[in-house]
């Protein structure tokens, strides 16, 4: 009964971070021109548009990005790769080690990668938007790219496990009933 409370405790939390962010912190980083912030650009940005981006925020949204933002984005990551390793061991049960291993794999990965992605944005933030160092920019943007593929073969990986079991319990279920 423990493991259930916890897993349902970590599962609630992971989804608490994840909705402050979505609902909350990230929708204050909106800048005039509907830039978005790094946090969600999957596919990346340029130098250009990182300079752009830095440049349209306020200093209000500066410190708002580096201690809200980054703050809660430090919970999310771990939170949510100890969400899929937990449900990938539920869903394989002892079985399909495999699926279970490359889930994990790729969740941590996703996790390094947004710590990573994290760290470059910070120094972007810190810096002054007209003298951005390319190497840094290009650094943060490729971290993101990482981390939102990582991400999604992890989640996508934990999908097919999710329906895996619910094909067999529906299955199951109808076998049972038809004999």
């Amino acid at each position: 009964m423990r493991r259930v409370i916890a897993y349902w405790a970590l599962f609630v939390a992971t989804f608490g971070v994840y909705g402050l962010m979505v609902a909350w912190s990230l929708p204050a980083l909106r800048v005039p021109d509907g830039s978005l912030p790094f946090d969600l650009r999957p596919r990346g940005y340029d130098y250009s548009q990182a300079q752009a981006y830095l440049t349209a925020l306020t200093d209000a949204q500066v410190e708002y990005y580096l201690w809200t933002q980054q703050l809660l984005d430090l919970a999310f990551p771990a939170l949510v790769t100890a969400l899929v390793i937990w449900t990938s061991l539920w869903a394989t049960k002892g079985r399909h080690w495999t699926l279970r291993w490359v889930a994990g794999v790729f969740a941590v990965a996703a996790m390094v990668f947004d710590y990573l992605e994290n760290i470059a944005v910070r120094m972007m933030l810190q810096s002054d938007p007209a003298a951005l160092d390319p190497k840094i920019a290009g650094w943060a943007t490729m971290m993101t790219e990482l981390k939102s593929a990582f991400g999604t073969l992890a989640y996508s990986v934990l999908l097919v496990l999710l329906i895996r079991v619910a094909w067999n319990r529906f299955f199951a279920g109808r076998r049972k009933n038809e004999a």
